[in-house]
């Protein structure tokens, strides 16, 4: 099993059990959120990000910035200040964070045999997919009947993470492989 976040806060893999609670509880607030007319909740792999660069990963301290945020967003003063902020400082952050996400990613990605050709498979074919397919499909939209359907493929296959993801799922499952090789602790 694997688990970014745990993993950057230097925490045992989660056992099945917490896994299926969070899955459980990600998708009651996607329904709930659904239900009062707000968008989707998830995690972020922002979230992780921060985590590693800050070494905290303590849900009070999570909980607590949400109440300041909330508090904060009813001040227009404060976000005029925060629009102040010069865009280089905003992307030199914005470089240290997904610097260190895909640090991560790549980290994830150590616990698998990376000298296994299945694996390698697995990796370059999701790694080109998920680059390559969106541009394509953002050229040459899917068109067929009933036409919220085809919105819904064009959707997801214009997402390179999504294309990835799912590219990776379905070669993992399908390509025989041990659990060794497939970076699972026995």
């Amino acid at each position: 099993m694997l688990s970014l976040p745990g993993n950057t806060a230097g925490l045992e893999d989660p056992t099945p059990q917490k896994i299926n609670k969070g899955i459980g509880s990600e998708g009651l607030s996607c329904i709930l959120s659904g239900i009062f007319g707000g968008v989707g909740t998830t995690s972020y792999s922002e979230n992780i990000g921060l985590v590693g660069i800050t070494g905290v990963a303590s849900r009070y301290v999570v909980g607590a910035g949400a109440v300041i945020l909330i508090v904060l967003s009813l001040l227009g003063k404060l976000g005029a200040v925060i629009a102040t902020i010069p865009s280089p400082v905003i992307g030199g952050a914005y470089i240290a964070l997904f610097g260190l996400i895909g640090s991560i990613g790549i980290m994830a990605l150590s616990r698998a045999d990376l000298t296994s050709q299945r694996n390698l498979i697995i990796v370059g074919l999701s790694f080109l997919l998920g680059l390559g397919l969106p541009a394509w499909i953002g050229a040459n939209p899917l068109v067929f009947e009933p036409r919220w359907i085809a919105d819904v493929f064009t959707t997801i296959l214009s997402t390179g993470m999504a294309v990835g993801a799912i590219c990776g799922l379905i070669l993992d499952n399908l390509l025989p492989g041990t659990l060794e090789e497939r970076g699972v602790k026995s």
